[in-house]
């Protein structure tokens, strides 16, 4: 299993594409272009999130290979679920980030913590990504984003209400 993780509009799809396998994203739920526009709502995304990881646990069951899961997952915890269920069905699991350049580029504003180049880039990522998400939305994700996940760190990780 690729857990595919990056805030909207880094390249995350076009990753997941070049891979080869079964693609699973909680974007899925609201649907493509306009529809999922209309069908977005941030009230639903627990809601999307359990759905997705049922279907990834459903094809892991199946014994489908590899399994890619497209996600933000900007906090170890968000990637729990996954992980756990890769570990029951005996699927191996690996991280992976966009390679794209102006992911590169966000991370080593994030280094810096250069807050002119990030507001820059969040405006990009805003006009880029494929399903709308607004800049404020992606700088929030920024804020969030912890660097360098291990699966140790994914195991042992807590959702902030637990």
């Amino acid at each position: 299993m690729y857990l595919i993780r990056g805030p909207s509009g880094t390249g995350k799809s076009t990753l997941s594409q070049t891979l080869g396998g079964e693609v699973f994203s909680t974007d899925d739920y609201f649907g493509e272009g306009e529809e999922y526009r209309k069908n977005f709502s941030p009230a639903k995304l627990p809601e999307a999130h359990q759905w997705n990881q049922d279907r990834v646990s459903n094809a892991m069951q199946k014994g489908v290979s590899p399994i890619i899961v497209d996600n933000t997952m900007t906090q170890a915890w968000e990637a729990r679920a996954y992980v756990e269920n890769a570990d029951k069905f005996g699927y191996q699991t690996m991280i992976q980030e966009p390679q794209s350049g102006i992911w590169q580029d966000i991370k080593d504003m994030m280094n810096r913590k250069d807050q002119a180049g990030l507001d820059s880039a969040a405006s990009e990522l805003a006009q880029r990504n494929k399903h709308g998400v607004p800049q404020d939305v992606i700088k929030n994700m920024f804020h969030k984003w912890e660097p360098d996940v291990s699966l140790d760190q994914i195991r042992q990780s807590k959702a902030p209400w637990e």
